[in-house]
């Protein structure tokens, strides 16, 4: 299965790391509890995030029709509790936007993940352990590879066609208006980060598919090759 049809098994938006398959929220790498019906609710509307989710295809895929419960009142106590763990407001939204009598959207940016060039494992930014840093996990494993620790704020990690590197964007801790975005690279089996070249306003990275050696970023050809 190519990666674009894939979905990751972790996705990070703000400082909320999910993991699909583990049926786990984390929040700075410290484990939340949540319980069942409320992470399936999550885990639907992340993997649609910017799509409305309505409420009967809620009510289809995690109510069963010979359920004898009242929907309304779960659904409505499910959302609650998300937003309780995730300090979210029905008034003022950052994760989960309500639209009346229609149903739900998951409104905050998910942090773009990719996978290697087999299809086999997937990259990601996690704050595991109390570390910021870029991880990979094989889909049969339990366990994430740390591949290098990351200060600052790091965007959009990209595998390149030769499946030698992970490209990423990144700010430095801290920054202020007059800093200068970067883009990075690290070998992916691990090491340390090499800075590629800094400028402002810097946009995702975007790598094409092997043959091609080419990866762009703000609509510019940054490189043809990493070798």
């Amino acid at each position: 299965m190519a990666p674009e049809t894939q979905s990751p098994t972790i996705q990070r938006f703000g400082v909320f790391e999910v993991d699909l398959r583990a049926g786990e929220v984390r929040k700075r790498g410290k484990r939340l509890k949540l319980q069942e019906q409320p992470f399936q609710v999550l885990r639907i509307l992340l993997l649609r995030s910017g799509e409305v989710v309505t409420r009967e295809e809620l009510r289809n895929q995690l109510w069963q029709s010979d359920t004898f419960v009242d929907f309304d009142n779960g659904l409505n106590t499910s959302i609650n509790k998300l937003r309780e763990a995730l300090g979210d407001s029905a008034d003022n939204p950052r994760f989960i936007e309500t639209l009346p009598r229609r149903g739900y959207r998951f409104i905050a940016p998910v942090k773009p993940m990719d996978w290697t060039g087999d299809s086999k494992s997937v990259i990601f930014f996690s704050s595991r352990d109390g570390k910021d840093g870029l991880y990979k996990q094989h889909q049969d494993e339990d366990t994430a590879q740390l591949i290098a620790p990351l200060p600052g704020d790091f965007h959009g990690a990209r595998v390149t066609p030769d499946n030698k590197w992970v490209v990423y964007s990144s700010d430095p801790k801290d920054a202020g208006p007059s800093e200068l975005s970067q883009l990075m690279r690290v070998p992916i089996t691990g090491g340390k980060p090499e800075l590629i070249f800094r400028t402002p306003h810097l946009g995702l990275p975007l790598c094409a598919s092997a043959p091609s050696t080419l990866c762009a970023v703000a609509e510019t050809v940054i490189c043809d090759t990493f070798e």
